[in-house]
């Protein structure tokens, strides 16, 4: 009996490769730990970087998108961000071995970035790099499960909270949750959009909500729990009440400008409130009206603040300034603009969940789940158009 093997198309491979990357990321220190190989992601990222380079140099449909995203808002907040990157690092170089981890991790998540966006050209890869998120979800589900009736940890537990509750391959609870928080999204995502017909992934998301919530409370995260209870309650009222688009629009304005205004306020003011996260805002503030155009540099909150300020908004404005905070904002507004125009309030609302839900995760700009995450929500409205309630490519 003859053995008929497929031929996998080169393309096929570069995606895989990226997708066994995603899996990594959301893995946190697993894979180290684990499979005891020195630098594993490290070596997984750079042969990703070489064959997607080459994949794009050696086949017209995808120098074709990497042309047309370069204009898209995720695309130019990333490019934005190593630019204006290079010129932060060239004058701030102090400190360099604590700026060098960090500056690295950056490099990290924007050509992350920038590999999922140039590849993912339509929706089956998007759905492919999509379960490849949640196939991380479901094996720190494993891990978890190992921590909460073993206390079998994957790496040391500080302190005696840690060792009773799970944070699986990550630095802390915060972090686990934050990424329980997007395996929910991504999940819904595809059940709504890509997979509405089938039944399956429809049990398959409750059994993801459930489990993440269930976990966010074995974290015991307030931010996590919070943040799944509002997202439950928004996908629930999506069904019942048929909000527009306008009304969406008006209030997600309000909200941005309302988050703009608090930033100002820290900025210009640095007032005296009794709020820790505020503290540390605070410490780094005076600082940085010296160099608010390129900012302090990579690690600059952490060097001023003696720790992460936790908030990656701030981060990324402390460290690089406020020409990379300017495309960071208009990012966020172009891609809720997306989402409310397909009518996708709940989304919008997601979004809007953000900067409250990276207030609670430390070193939040050097998760590269974030990264991974954040370039599959900013990629699907350029992937499809609705038309008599049916998803089409646009590309």
């Amino acid at each position: 009996m003859k053995i008929r093997l497929r031929k996998i198309k080169f393309s096929e491979l570069v995606k895989f490769i990226i997708a066994i990357n995603i899996i990594l990321i959301g893995l946190g220190a697993t894979t180290t730990v684990i499979f005891q190989i020195p630098n594993i992601d490290y070596i997984a990222f750079f042969v990703m970087i070489i064959v997607t380079v080459y994949l794009i140099l050696s086949r017209k449909v995808y120098k074709t998108a990497v042309i047309r995203f370069q204009y898209a808002p995720y695309m130019q907040f990333c490019i934005a961000w190593f630019i204006f990157g290079v010129v932060s690092v060239l004058i701030n170089h102090n400190d360099w071995n604590i700026r060098q981890p960090i500056y690295l991790s950056s490099v990290i998540a924007i050509s992350i970035s920038c590999v999922i966006y140039a590849t993912c050209i339509d929706l089956r890869t998007f759905r492919f790099y999509c379960n490849a998120f949640l196939i991380s979800t479901l094996i720190n589900y494993v891990i978890s499960a190992n921590e909460l009736i073993f206390g079998n940890h994957i790496t040391e537990p500080r302190g005696y909270f840690q060792l009773i509750s799970t944070y699986a391959g990550f630095s802390n609870q915060n972090n686990y949750a934050t990424f329980l928080i997007y395996s929910t999204i991504i999940a819904y995502i595809l059940v709504k959009f890509t997979e509405k017909n089938n039944k399956k992934y429809k049990y398959f998301f409750i059994f993801i909500f459930v489990v993440d919530f269930l976990l966010s409370v074995a974290t015991g995260s307030v931010t996590g729990i919070t943040a799944h209870l509002l997202i439950a309650a928004v996908f629930l009222l999506k069904h019942f009440i048929n909000v527009k688009g306008t009304s969406v629009f008006a209030v997600s304005t309000i909200i941005i400008f309302a988050y703009l205004l608090f930033v100002i306020v820290i900025i210009a003011a640095a007032p005296s409130w009794k709020i820790i996260r505020i503290i540390y805002l605070n410490n780094v503030v005076p600082a940085f009206r010296k160099s608010f155009i390129f900012g302090l540099g990579p690690g600059g909150n952490v060097i001023f603040n003696n720790g992460w300020v936790h908030n990656l908004s701030f981060e990324l404005l402390f460290d690089y300034g406020i020409l990379v905070f300017i495309f960071y904002i208009y990012m966020l507004m172009k891609i809720i603009g997306f989402y409310n125009k397909y009518n996708c309030f709940e989304l919008v609302f997601c979004f809007l969940l953000m900067p409250i839900i990276w207030i609670s995760s430390s070193s939040a700009l050097s998760l590269h789940f974030t990264w991974s995450f954040m370039t599959l929500i900013a990629v699907f409205p350029m992937l499809y158009r609705k038309k008599s309630g049916d998803i089409t490519i646009c590309l």
